[in-house]
C-alpha cells in the first residue's frame, strides 16, 4: 500500500450509527415529559404569592414573564 492509499484510508470517516426506533421513541417521550413538567412548574410559579416570590428574589413581573414562555423554551 502506498502512502497516498494509507492517507485515504485514514481520512475516511466511520459511518454514523443509526438510531433505533426504540431510542427515538424514548427520546420523544422524555421530551414530552420534560415539556409537561416545565409547563407545570411555570404555572406553580405564576400562582405563588408576593411573599414567596420576594423570598426567591423575584417580582410578580418576573414570575409572569417566565410563566408566559412557551413550554418548549428553556
Amino acid at each position: 500500500m502506498t502512502t497516498m492509499e494509507l492517507r485515504k484510508t485514514a481520512c475516511r470517516a466511520a459511518p454514523a450509527p443509526r438510531a433505533s426506533r426504540g431510542s427515538l421513541l424514548r427520546a420523544a417521550v422524555e421530551t414530552l415529559f420534560a415539556w409537561q413538567e416545565r409547563w407545570e412548574q411555570r404555572q406553580h410559579l405564576k400562582a405563588l404569592d408576593e411573599h414567596l416570590l420576594r423570598d426567591m428574589g423575584l417580582s410578580r413581573l418576573d414570575a409572569v414573564r417566565e410563566a408566559d414562555k412557551p413550554f418548549w423554551r428553556i
